[in-house]
């Protein structure tokens, strides 16, 4: 959901509650909660970025001339700084400020660098890490994939794969060996089956966030 939609919603709530006598005291507690935690979500970000900036100083002399490169980096700052304020997760904080950085150091066009920070945004904990292990150009076959051989968590691990492949990051790909071997039980066509059998890889883009991401 687009924050400009979840304030939407948001303001409506606050409004409903505003209009009981006993509930309108739970609006200044939100207001008061959501200010406290956006601040610290915030410190949070400049803490870590200010580490990798401090980290990475001789880099960033180097742009002082280019202005362009200023100005686009201030977009994909601001960009990154919204994300950090509704993010709950200090993996991808993490993740957000090593993209953030490493993105204003690199010749990427201005477009990529802020679909990167989309990316991260969009992405969760989970997914993150199945997306981790497609690096160093690994090709995996689904049923190897954490969680795959459990029935039960394998719509999880789809929603991952799914998300990651809408995202750009990964794709289908062939086994890239001429001997395969398949094993399942029951009927070969079950969607469980099917999904087992499938093969990734991180696509050009994913690489270029797994790259960024460290």
């Amino acid at each position: 959901m687009e924050f400009d939609t979840r304030a939407v919603i948001k303001s409506s709530v606050k409004g409903f509650l505003a209009s009981f006598p006993g509930l309108a005291s739970w609006v200044q507690v939100w207001d008061e909660h959501e200010s406290e935690e956006m601040k610290r979500r915030i410190d949070r970000f400049w803490e870590a970025f200010k580490f990798e900036v401090e980290r990475n100083d001789s880099r960033f002399k180097e742009l002082r001339d280019k202005i362009s490169t200023i100005m686009d980096s201030l977009d994909v700052l601001e960009s990154a700084v919204h994300v950090a304020r509704h993010e709950t997760s200090d993996k991808k904080v993490q993740a957000l400020v090593h993209i953030t950085v490493n993105a204003i150091l690199s010749e990427l066009p201005r477009d990529h660098k802020l679909n990167l920070i989309e990316s991260i945004e969009s992405l969760n904990e989970g997914d993150l890490n199945i997306l981790s292990l497609f690096d160093n150009g690994r090709t995996w076959k689904v049923e190897n994939l954490p969680g795959a051989m459990d029935r039960s968590k394998m719509g999880d691990l789809i929603a991952s794969i799914s998300k990651l492949e809408s995202r750009g990051l990964i794709g289908q790909t062939s086994s890239k060996s001429s001997v395969t071997s398949d094993s399942w039980w029951g009927d070969a066509n079950d969607w469980y089956n099917q999904w087992k059998r499938r093969y990734y890889e991180a696509l050009p883009f994913g690489n270029i966030l797994l790259r960024l991401a460290k």
